[in-house]
């Protein structure tokens, strides 16, 4: 019954990543079965070489990619009324997460924002909230995202100093003296993304401008280079959008 009263939030990344995974993994396997079928026809394959070369490359890239995103992202289920979650099956109390990171990465076309959730008993997940080529939260997932950060103890994330990641982001800025809205604005705008710390409230603003567009209206999807122009007004708005369908 206690799994039952459990809200899951949005699936798991490698469910919404199938088409992707297949469609690399084909592509792949097409360029690499042919050198590879040299090795069945030494071994006697014959005809068969370059299908049995084909298909077991199908089955090592489709099955590496979903390892590796397995292992990379999870979800996160939590019950309202007793207050408690599910970090990559270990259940916690919610006053134990008391650290929320942002995570921006980017590169050449991929670009993908997570957010970590750390509890003081070890067990953490990071959550792929949007990105591409592969998609993050719905609609739904968002929100359900959302009322879980609500639910979490006001000062999570707030810390006692930077972490490595801050120090990134500060160094990004010129100065160490950065709010947590400063830090993550420096992240979102540094040229290859970063991690921050982020409080309840940061995650929640940043959220809100997924599931109402209309709060982003007027804000610049192309932010100005260089994170020195990061200030308290900088908003946290990624040029990727949350899935759709």
């Amino acid at each position: 019954m206690r799994r039952l009263s459990m809200i899951r939030i949005g699936r798991h990344p490698v469910l919404g990543a199938i088409p992707l995974i297949a469609g690399v993994s084909v592509f792949g396997s097409l360029a690499l079965a042919v050198p590879l079928s040299g090795l069945y026809g030494a071994f006697g394959a014959g005809a068969w070489s370059y299908a049995l070369a084909f298909i077991t490359l199908l089955i090592v890239l489709g099955g590496g990619i979903s390892v590796g995103l397995a292992i990379a992202y999870g979800t996160v289920e939590w019950d309202q009324k007793r207050r408690v979650a599910r970090l990559r099956g270990r259940e916690v109390p919610l006053h134990s997460i008391t650290e929320l990171w942002r995570s921006m990465s980017s590169s050449g076309t991929a670009t993908y924002l997570t957010y970590r959730f750390v509890s003081e008993d070890g067990a953490s997940v990071r959550v792929l909230v949007a990105g591409r080529p592969m998609r993050g939260l719905d609609p739904d997932g968002l929100r359900a995202l959302a009322d879980f950060v609500a639910a979490l103890p006001a000062g999570a994330g707030a810390g006692a100093g930077a972490g490595a990641g801050d120090a990134d982001a500060a160094s990004a800025v010129g100065t160490s003296e950065l709010t947590e809205h400063q830090r993550a604005a420096a992240v979102t705008i540094t040229d290859g993304g970063g991690k921050s710390r982020a409080t309840p409230a940061v995650l929640l603003a940043e959220l809100a401008t997924f599931i109402d567009p209309q709060r982003a209206t007027g804000a610049s999807a192309s932010p100005p280079a260089g994170a020195k122009n990061a200030d308290a007004r900088t908003p946290l708005v990624v040029n990727i959008s949350p899935e759709v369908g």
